[in-house]
């Protein structure tokens, strides 16, 4: 990424808590969301390329992953994920948004879409579909059951254990089993781990309530809120080579969604980080969303 990239911090809500961004470039909003486990600068391609087309990327350190920041007396769920959504773009001031999520940041998106759909210009989700396929085939399919072993382990009493054993080493099990290809430099990979060695007993707790009703009442207004129809132009991408979830998982959620106007694109050649292995294609089928009316 370039020189060009700045690094902010910004009050987050009334509770005091801050987020820490990377920001480039100016003219209309993208906010990119990164997943597990990553960080901000995986949209490294992305960036330059959006700057160049005259968008403003914007890229937060997700809840668990800026130590200082964030209250970690909160669970961290799906709802709470969202409604930090809704505050980073409040406390940015900015009246519509781009929304292009990755992994966990999906879950982030698929939220905050649902609480505020007005905010939205538009949505891409990679590597991660909406609906409940994903939670039916980890109960039922095995071969989706021996691809998320990380899934069940961090949802276990020795998940914060195992994740710090070895020097974080299941980070680089990770990386390994997602990707393709070489994508991620030693560099990198080492800048990953040493933000979760700050935070890693709260960053866990992102498996531990994934399944769970566990937010606060506080949070049940937000809940109440939520669309059963979204008309924001939505886009899906999945690389066809995911070892995460994998592409028939995706198949069997393809009919349940609650977005109106939906493409979808398997990515070949890809596997868990299609925006990096694949950054061409995918930055010109993101393009192509953010210009949907």
């Amino acid at each position: 990424m370039s020189s060009l990239i700045q690094s902010n911090i910004c009050k987050l809500n009334a509770e005091e808590e801050t987020v820490k961004y990377i920001s480039k470039g100016h003219g209309e909003p993208i906010l990119f969301l990164h997943g597990f486990p990553d960080h901000p600068q995986t949209f490294a391609a992305q960036f330059d390329f959006f700057s160049e087309q005259g968008y403003q990327v914007i890229a937060p350190y997700m809840r668990g992953y800026y130590k200082e920041g964030y209250n970690e007396k909160k669970p961290i769920t799906a709802l709470q994920l969202g409604v930090d959504l809704l505050d980073f773009i409040a406390a940015l001031q900015l009246e519509k948004v781009h929304v292009v999520a990755h992994d966990w940041g999906c879950a982030a998106a698929y939220t905050a879409v649902r609480i505020e759909p007005s905010l939205f210009s538009s949505l891409t989700c990679m590597s991660v579909p909406y609906g409940n396929a994903l939670y039916d085939e980890l109960c039922k399919n095995t071969v989706q059951q021996k691809q998320s072993w990380y899934y069940f382990l961090l949802n276990s009493s020795v998940a914060a254990t195992a994740i710090a054993h070895d020097n974080f080493n299941m980070i680089d099990v990770l990386w390994n089993d997602w990707t393709n290809e070489d994508i991620l430099t030693q560099e990198e990979l080492e800048r990953i781990k040493d933000i979760f060695k700050d935070n890693y007993k709260y960053t866990v707790s992102y498996y531990k309530n994934a399944f769970a009703a566990n937010f606060s009442l506080q949070l049940l207004p937000y809940l109440k809120k939520m669309s059963k129809e979204v008309a924001v132009p939505f886009l899906l991408i999945h690389g066809e080579d995911d070892a995460c979830i994998l592409w028939q998982t995706v198949e069997k959620n393809l009919s349940y969604t609650i977005f109106t106007k939906m493409n979808f694109v398997k990515v070949k050649n890809a596997n868990h980080f299609p925006h990096r292995e694949q950054s061409m294609l995918v930055n010109q089928e993101i393009l192509v969303n953010l210009q949907i009316k």
